[in-house]
């Protein structure tokens, strides 16, 4: 009877422990729960920063921050030599953009559609990154109206001796602004030690 006895009050006190430890266990689980949502809440917060400041894009810090590094990586330390030098680095980078030519930014079909069966969300995706290239200085067929031209004849799909035209006065274009970069590389050379022309062609900025 007493071994009976003493059973019971073991189970008795097991199953107090049990449900003692059940219920100290289920605040920590809900702060567990809390600080997930808090993560995902910072973690949301974060790309949202990361999207704002996509959005703050500023061209002129981009370009005066890729100019330092143009000017560490030819290890020149003087200002008045350097303001020479990134002068002719941003003519051949200016002739480079032109050699290049435009219409890039308009392939795959007309202006303002939805190109190769892409959804309206992929239109506006693209929508959204011609906004961001305008920021950052314009589609490329503003810098070249003969490439702006030859867009339009094929979007308003004009007769073949048209396009022949804007084709030829494209093509006379791109090969002026090669000319043009030819040059502008050869006065750059100029203004260069060997050592730094070297760099130079390793950046894609000489030939």
């Amino acid at each position: 009877m007493k071994r009976l006895i003493q059973s019971m009050i073991l189970a008795g006190v097991a199953a107090y422990m049990l449900d003692t430890t059940s219920l100290l266990a289920q605040p920590a689980g809900g702060g567990g729960n809390n600080r997930g949502n808090r993560g995902n809440r910072t973690a949301q917060g974060n790309g949202n920063n990361a999207n704002n400041n996509r959005g703050n894009f500023d061209p002129a810090q981009m370009r005066q921050r890729m100019m330092d590094r143009y000017k560490e990586t030819l290890g020149v330390t003087n200002d008045d030599e350097w303001k020479i030098i990134e002068e002719r680095i941003q003519k051949v980078m200016d002739a480079q953009r032109d050699s290049r030519g435009g219409g890039m930014g308009m392939m795959g079909g007309r202006r303002g559609g939805a190109p190769g069966g892409a959804t309206p969300q992929d239109a506006n995706a693209n929508q959204g990154g011609n906004n961001q290239n305008q920021r950052r200085g314009g589609n490329r067929t503003e810098a070249n109206p003969a490439a702006a031209e030859l867009q339009k004849a094929l979007d308003e799909n004009a007769a073949a001796t048209v396009i022949n035209d804007k084709l030829a006065s494209y093509r006379a274009s791109r090969k002026a602004a090669e000319v043009k970069l030819e040059q502008a590389q050869a006065e750059l050379q100029k203004v260069v030690t060997r050592k730094q022309e070297a760099r130079l062609v390793l950046m894609g900025l000489l030939k």
